[in-house]
């Protein structure tokens, strides 16, 4: 059985097809594109927009994401939208891209979304307590199991929110910084009780980003990244990192053009996570909404 997913978030669209045998899953194709669909959107839900130079941009990520796709014949192609599209008003015109394509979108509510997330989290990995931590560019999931039922919540803190909300310029002012973890804790103070006993699995662009820069890695590489343990030393390091101007991080291997204007907003969040969990390393996953898609 071969089954694809397409997940459509604030920043990034993700498509993966897997087969399953003998009841394990293979991983046929796993892609992500950078296509800001949650450009220029404020946390204002009265305003929030799709502009139309992200859903063009949308179009020709969607119609690249189907030519691949096409090459492993799916039985079936699922694919959901997230924080932004929950909160456009024009919604209707990123369903339409999708009905071009004889596909059904489905705009997911933030619990139906924590749901698969978890669930896609602990793909091909040997955990059994743990928790997930989901950046999205806008919003970010906390989420854990208690006497089988999930836990946790969905914050109004994603990387590109934060980077348009608190930091207009290229380098960060301690100012701005200050503003933003005041902001980042205001939405951490309201989760639920933690279970320090939980292992943290951190999913999406944020610490698979940091990795791959770590590692000096030209491009993604799932199988390297995937179970890579990220302490907050290193991750502490990397935000500093990240704080430089467009030019420097262009030096930085492993960064991708399209998300170097948001990855110190996105590690600033991984950063005051912890801190506020209290706990010192995560686990990177490269599962996430997508691979729950999928399972299910």
């Amino acid at each position: 059985m071969k089954v694809a997913c397409i997940d459509i978030g604030t920043n990034s669209a993700l498509a993966l097809v897997a087969e399953k045998k003998s009841g394990q899953w293979e991983v046929l194709l796993d892609r992500a594109e950078i296509i800001r669909l949650g450009e220029g959107m404020k946390t204002n839900k009265e305003e929030a927009m799709f502009l139309p130079q992200a859903l063009e941009r949308m179009k020709i990520c969607l119609k690249s994401f189907i030519q691949e796709i096409e090459i492993y014949k799916p039985e079936k192609i699922y694919a959901f939208a997230t924080a932004a599209a929950r909160k456009a008003k024009n919604q209707e015109e990123l369903l339409a891209i999708f009905a071009a394509h004889d596909l059904n979108l489905e705009i997911i509510s933030g619990d139906r979304e924590a749901e698969l997330t978890f669930k896609g989290a602990s793909f091909d990995l040997d955990v059994s307590d743990y928790a997930v931590l989901d950046i999205g560019g806008g919003s970010t999931e906390i989420l854990w199991s208690e006497n089988g039922k999930l836990v946790g919540q969905s914050l109004n803190i994603g990387a590109v929110v934060l980077k348009e909300s608190f930091f207009p310029n290229e380098i960060c002012s301690a100012s701005e910084i200050a503003a933003a973890k005041k902001y980042i804790f205001s939405a951490l103070k309201n989760l639920p009780a933690w279970k320090k006993e939980n292992e943290l699995l951190a999913v999406a662009g944020t610490p698979t980003t940091i990795v791959t820069c770590k590692k000096a890695l030209p491009k993604y590489d799932r199988h390297t990244i995937h179970n890579y343990k990220l302490d907050i030393v290193t991750i502490n390091k990397w935000l500093e990192k990240y704080n430089t101007p467009m030019l420097e991080k262009k030096n930085i291997i492993g960064l991708e053009e399209k998300r170097a204007d948001i990855i110190f907003a996105g590690t600033l969040i991984l950063s005051e996570v912890l801190n506020y969990l209290n706990i010192k390393a995560c686990r990177v996953s490269v599962g996430g909404l997508r691979y729950g898609g999928i399972q299910e």
